[in-house]
């Protein structure tokens, strides 16, 4: 794999970059100059860094985080939940998994694993449910094992789970399209256009509970507001 580096300098402008210096986090010292061509040995993740010194002693570097794939492994990519998204605890969320192997076939099933770092074990399968257990800033990770080749890949992302599960608000109406109210006009431009919303406490006991009488209604940019629901 081929890798390149730009090097600026007052002094010695783009001469400095032959001594530039790639080192892997696992492999070590790789390679010397500015291009590179690369090939990794240890399979797993790793941080290649470029750095270079002038002949003043200044130093500057650079680094790319890399996923070395165990020969015959399959790729892993995970579509849902997309990364930084946020749940309550819980709350049911899809999780999708593709992972494809080297021959171009997607693996399903219990060839797709599924873990999070603070839940633990979660259902197998390439598109499954599942629900999180424990709040907090949580990483999921499905491994996906080419029965094959019996090498595995694996792919995270980050998600947050919220201790404790938000009410719900949703408005009845109007219906979900513009509405114009002009005021002194006669009707139907000066009519008055009736608002209703229904909110649902889910920490309510025997269920979701009912939090009509505490929906609150604004209007920007006057700020005006109403302090009741419109059941």
């Amino acid at each position: 794999m081929e890798f390149a580096a730009t090097v600026e300098d007052a002094e010695e402008g783009a001469a400095l970059g032959a001594n530039v210096l790639w080192v892997s986090s696992v492999e070590g010292q790789r390679a010397r100059g500015a291009r590179a061509t690369l090939a990794f040995h240890e399979p797993g993740a790793q941080r290649l860094t470029a750095s270079v010194v002038d002949a003043g002693g200044l130093a500057a570097s650079a680094s790319l985080h890399l996923n070395v794939l165990a020969r015959g492994a399959p790729v892993a990519t995970v579509l849902r939940p997309a990364p930084g998204s946020t749940f309550n605890l819980g709350e049911e969320l899809g999780l999708e998994c593709m992972a494809m192997t080297e021959r171009g076939v997607r693996l399903q099933g219990r060839a797709v694993q599924w873990t999070s770092a603070l839940s633990g074990p979660l259902p197998a399968g390439d598109v499954v449910r599942a629900t999180l257990s424990v709040a907090g800033e949580d990483t999921l990770r499905c491994t996906a094992v080419d029965s094959a080749t019996k090498v595995s890949a694996t792919a995270d992302v980050r998600v947050t789970v919220r201790a404790t599960r938000a009410p719900s608000v949703r408005i009845l109406r109007p219906e979900p399209t513009e509405v114009f109210v002009k005021q002194g006009e006669a009707p139907p431009h000066g009519a008055s256009v009736r608002f209703a919303a229904t909110a649902q406490d889910f920490h309510a006991e025997g269920g979701a509970g009912n939090l009509d009488g505490a929906v609150e209604w604004s209007r920007r940019p006057r700020g005006i507001r109403w302090a009741e629901a419109r059941p």
